[in-house]
This record gives C-alpha cells, sequence and structure tokens, in this order.
C-alpha cells in the first residue's frame, strides 16, 4: 500500500492522509484541519519525524495518540506527500501569504522537492486543480465538489475536525483526488469515476 499525505497550507491548513495500490482505489483514511499558520501547523503537526529506514510516523499531537499513522518504509515509494501551491493574488497580505511559510519549511524539511528547482511535480498542485467535478463560477464548482464527496460518503464537517468548518479538509481531500486523477491512477478512477480506459 502507498500512503498519500495531501497538505493545504494556510492560516487554517487541511491535511488529508489515506491510501491506495496497484489494484485498490484510493481510501481516506484521516482528516485534519490546523489553524494557526506556521506555528500551529508546527505544533500540531509536531513533526513529521524525521524519516527512519524501515519506519515514518505522522503524528498529529493535537488530535492524541489514537491518530499516530505507521507506515512501512523498506519501500521508499510508500508514502507520497502533495501540497496546494501558493498563488499569488494582487491584493496580497501577511495573512494570504502564509502559505507560503508553511511551503518553506516544508521544503526544508525534504517533505516536498522545491518547485522553483523541481519544475511541474505533481506533487506541488495550483488552487484550482481541486475543482475536477466542474461549473462556471466558484461557488458552483466549490457545490459540485462537495457533492462528488457526498456521493462517495466522504463529506466533511466542521465538528469532524474540530473546527468551525472543514473547508481546508475537505480542499485537501479534493486535492487528494485530483492526484490520483493526474497520475492516472485506474483503480481510483474506475470506483470514484467509473472510467474504464486509460
Amino acid at each position: 500500500m502507498t500512503t498519500l499525505v495531501v497538505i493545504d497550507p494556510g492560516l487554517s491548513s487541511g491535511i488529508c492522509v489515506g491510501e491506495y495500490s496497484d489494484t485498490e482505489p484510493f481510501r481516506p483514511t484521516h482528516a485534519f484541519q490546523i489553524e494557526g499558520g506556521l506555528t500551529g501547523f508546527f505544533d500540531s503537526f509536531d513533526r513529521i519525524s524525521e524519516i527512519e529506514f524501515n519506519q515514518f510516523e505522522l503524528w498529529i499531537g493535537k488530535y492524541g495518540s489514537d491518530n499516530l499513522h505507521r507506515v512501512d518504509m523498506e519501500d521508499e515509494d510508500s508514502v507520497r506527500f502533495v501540497c496546494e501551491k501558493f498563488t499569488p493574488r494582487q491584493s496580497l497580505t501577511l495573512k494570504s501569504a502564509e502559505p507560503l511559510r508553511i511551503e518553506g519549511a516544508l521544503v526544508q524539511m525534504g517533505i516536498v522537492p522545491d518547485y522553483v528547482q523541481g519544475g511541474k511535480n505533481p506533487q506541488w498542485q495550483h488552487p484550482p486543480a481541486q475543482y475536477f467535478c466542474g461549473g462556471q463560477t466558484l461557488s458552483e464548482k466549490k457545490k459540485r465538489s462537495r457533492e462528488f464527496l457526498k456521493k462517495h460518503g466522504l463529506h466533511l464537517t466542521g465538528k469532524m475536525v474540530g473546527c468551525k468548518d472543514a473547508d481546508d479538509a475537505i480542499s485537501a481531500r479534493l486535492h487528494a483526488f485530483a492526484y490520483m486523477r493526474r497520475i492516472k491512477h485506474m483503480p481510483t478512477l474506475r470506483h470514484y469515476f467509473g472510467e474504464e480506459t486509460e
């Protein structure tokens, strides 16, 4: 099995963890939403610990030991990280630039490659990638995306992630599916989208 960890960084960061294999579709196993920007992210993420030869531990400290997620690392391909890439906007503020600080820390820790040097690496996704369900306006795209999650019993609420809403955790979950579509993972495409050909 491959573990996929998808991060949507920001003042409130969403994290989706799930698994897939060559024959099994992607299935989300954990959803987290962490508030407080860079400091909150790393206080709660505590550490994406140093990857030891045989074991990787992902621990979201805020949620306790029930969410200790261990992955066999004998196969270096058993963990994939994907991160939403910051997109600059005209009205850039310090708050809106918070994802950049988290991205920089993730790059420095070696969790994701530096996109400045890495080119079009699928581990980096632009924000619109999560809206693969169509729609003309942002509101309609969000609505259709949430309908997709509801249809498959994967929708999240604020109560489920311990926050007033689950917007960022939902975004991370949608980015996970966007990544699976991007790499053309056929078991996932068949299971969720009914696609039979490559």
